[in-house]
């Protein structure tokens, strides 16, 4: 391993390059205002790159639409895929150019001194509307009809009634600010871009309804060539960052081009934007260091896991189900330091760590130390899904594990020969090892002997992040620690922050490596707090 690098990371998020083009032009940008904050980010990096000046203007999709059917010049609308849709059968906007550019949750918002309040579920959310005097709503944009949707699956639409305050001169989080309403709900980005406001967080599980924005060039753009480049320049990784940092939830990158949906308020499942990472650990792996026999057995191991993973997303499952299936299959897999083949302690027992998080909720889960746990992705999964904590740990995890009908094995399961080896010659230097720290041991084994224990100091700890068909994304670790680690030692991994870390407006981190460094430098959520308000790249945010 190079000496720069200690640490090495699964990492899934998006970085961009422009070229420069050869004649200025002045665009007019006619945009939803919840595009306003990522647009302000965007355009002046468009025009320091390519020269053009870009003018915009924002407002509702209705009140843009109808400013546009009366005959105002403009070059490029980004409106709600309704809105834009009928601007193109009145060939107001030219067809061809149409791209889809970002689909938009909705967030409830509360004054920035508030108290803020968990709505992680839709029980907190029915709560807090019972006990809050006034909601307010704006009278146009896609947000209203979601919410109200809400208020009926909630069944308080009719307690709701009269608590509503209709806005249509501001914005739902400015009146908030000026205090006409306890309470808004509005595009997460509009409450992002409200300094005097704070959000709340989305509306949970299946009450939220996400909306499809997308943008075309007009039919009689002052230059079609300009037009083209910043709508292209809206699909490009740069500006994607910007969008999710703003709350925003862009299509892949690898697929900037492909249809829009015709929805207006929901974006349905699309395998074609899924992506996944895995890892089976860090470790300078060479052919001198692992035979070749051997590293493709570990690389067919890591294709299972793709494919396992895969085939979630491809069906339209979600980032966290996906992450789960592709770390079981490594779990299973006695090649890597996680589940069935996890290194011992020095007490000769296999103590294993997971963690898991939701990058749509913020949600987490984690269990440390367990013993009996077939696959303890799986128990990360339970504690963030069916408790109100992050981590348990010990016994207690076991316990809890085996009251969730988990998969329960004896200790004897995790006790495989070589990694029995590996303790052994630990004891004997008196080392803690990683598990993929040194050199492999000679012996009287040919030199491309498969055997694992040969290699037993590559490869370790086992992660996956994901981002799944409606833009969430999710990470997750799972590891046996550390060869002839001492007491109840617990590394990065199921620390959320340290090793394992996801947040939609940011990125997914699965770490491996040193798992100190982590816990120590909270790396996994340094790199998302460097990309949020510097909205740095992935490759400039690594530590």
């Amino acid at each position: 391993m190079h000496p720069r690098h200690w640490v090495s990371t699964a990492l899934l998020m998006l970085g961009m390059f422009f070229g420069v083009s050869a004649r200025a032009e002045t665009l007019v940008v006619y945009s939803t205002v919840a595009a306003k904050g990522a647009l302000e980010l965007i355009a002046p990096e468009f025009e320091r790159t390519h020269g053009h000046t870009v003018r915009l203007r924002f407002g509702t999709a209705a009140e843009l639409k109808a400013e546009l059917e009366k005959g105002a010049p403009f070059d490029v609308a980004l409106l709600t895929q309704a809105a834009l849709e009928d601007l193109i059968k009145q060939s107001r906007v030219s067809a061809a150019s149409k791209v889809l550019v970002f689909q938009s949750g909705v967030g409830a918002a509360v004054r920035k001194d508030a108290t803020k309040v968990k709505i992680d579920t839709p029980e907190d959310l029915k709560s807090l509307l019972l006990s809050v005097r006034t909601v307010a709503l704006s009278t146009q944009g896609a947000s209203g009809p979601i919410v109200r949707r809400a208020f009926d699956s909630l069944g308080i639409a009719a307690a709701m009634a009269p608590k509503l305050v209709l806005i249509s001169d501001m914005t739902a989080p400015e009146a908030v600010v000026k205090g006409r309403a306890e309470l808004a709900f509005t595009q997460i980005s509009e409450i992002l871009d409200t300094p005097e406001a704070q959000l709340l967080g989305p509306l949970p599980g299946d009450l939220q309804s996400l909306s499809s924005f997308s943008a075309g060039a007009a039919s009689q753009a002052s230059s079609s060539a300009a037009a083209a480049l910043f709508l292209k320049t809206l699909t490009q990784p740069s500006a994607q960052s910007h969008m999710r940092a703003k709350g925003l939830i862009p299509p892949a990158a690898t697929e900037p081009t492909r249809p829009a949906m015709t929805s207006e308020a929901t974006l349905k499942p699309d395998p074609s934007r899924i992506a996944l990472v895995v890892h089976g650990g860090s470790g300078n792996v060479t052919p001198r260091s692992v035979p070749p026999a051997m590293a493709e057995q570990y690389k067919q191991g890591l294709e299972r896991a793709l494919k396992a993973g895969h085939a979630v997303l491809a069906q339209g499952g979600s980032s966290v189900d996906a992450v789960v299936a592709a770390i079981k299959v490594m779990e299973d897999d006695p090649l890597f330091n996680a589940g069935k083949g996890a290194v011992f302690t020095a007490e000769g027992r296999n103590e294993l760590d997971a963690a898991i998080m939701d990058g749509r909720t913020g949600k987490a889960g984690a269990v440390a130390g367990v013993t009996t746990v077939k696959n303890p992705i799986t128990a990360a999964r339970a504690v963030m899904d069916r408790t109100r904590h992050v981590m348990l740990s010990g016994a207690g995890a076991d316990a809890f594990a085996a009251e969730q009908k988990l998969e329960i094995v004896p200790p004897s399961y995790f006790h495989t020969p070589h990694r029995w080896e590996q303790l052994q010659r630990a004891r004997e230097t008196g080392r803690l090892q990683l598990d993929h720290d040194g050199t492999p041991r000679r012996s009287s084994a040919a030199p491309d002997s498969t055997e694992p224990w040969q290699i037993d100091h590559k490869y370790g700890t086992v992660g996956a992040v994901a981002l799944d068909a409606h833009g969430n994304l999710a990470a997750g670790t799972s590891t046996g620690g550390l060869t002839n680690k001492l007491y109840g030692r617990i590394g990065d991994s199921p620390i959320i922050g340290a090793g394992t870390y996801a947040g939609n407006s940011t990125v997914a981190v699965s770490a491996t490596g040193t798992g100190e460094f982590f816990m120590r430098g909270v790396v996994a959520y340094d790199i998302a707090a460097r990309m949020r308000p510097r909205r740095w790249t992935v490759r400039c945010a690594k530590p």
